[in-house]
């Protein structure tokens, strides 16, 4: 019996233990979503060698190639932040990276994403010139 099959995890190398937490059931050209920590964005989080790192960096440097500096890891194929599928990634620039998030319709900037259709907004239009026609009449702590 082998050592690897009967301590599980404990003797798996590094590469092993990233692709056993990526779904890899819907095939070679479907999303294979990181099942492990994901940031608040959805995007797959690990740790490497102490640092935290995107996980589709990781599946991209394992497959393909070293990013170079100043790179991104960009989805280029689906807009899916826990995709892993290396090949959905590509390596880019931030202009490109950019480009890609407006075109997505991701871009957090006024006034594209202005007022209720903020991803930030607490309150709705209705209710922000209800307080704005109270201010001039009433106090901060009355309001």
């Amino acid at each position: 019996m082998n050592r690897r099959t009967v301590a599980g995890w404990f003797f798996m190398t590094s590469e092993e233990l990233f692709w056993a937490s990526v779904d890899q059931r819907g095939g070679p050209d479907a999303c294979w979503p990181w099942l492990g920590t994901r940031d608040r964005a959805g995007y797959g989080r690990l740790t490497r060698r102490g640092r935290g790192i995107r996980a589709a960096r990781m599946a991209f440097e394992l497959v393909k190639d070293d990013i170079p500096d100043g790179h991104y890891v960009r989805h280029v194929v689906c807009d899916n932040p826990p995709c892993c599928n290396p090949r959905h990634l590509a390596s880019g620039l931030p202009q490109q990276n950019s480009d890609d998030m407006t075109a997505k319709g991701r871009q957090h900037r006024w006034p594209e994403r202005r007022g209720e259709a903020s991803p930030r907004c607490r309150f709705t239009d209705a209710q922000i010139a209800e307080t704005r026609s109270l201010y001039p009449k009433a106090t901060q702590s009355a309001i």
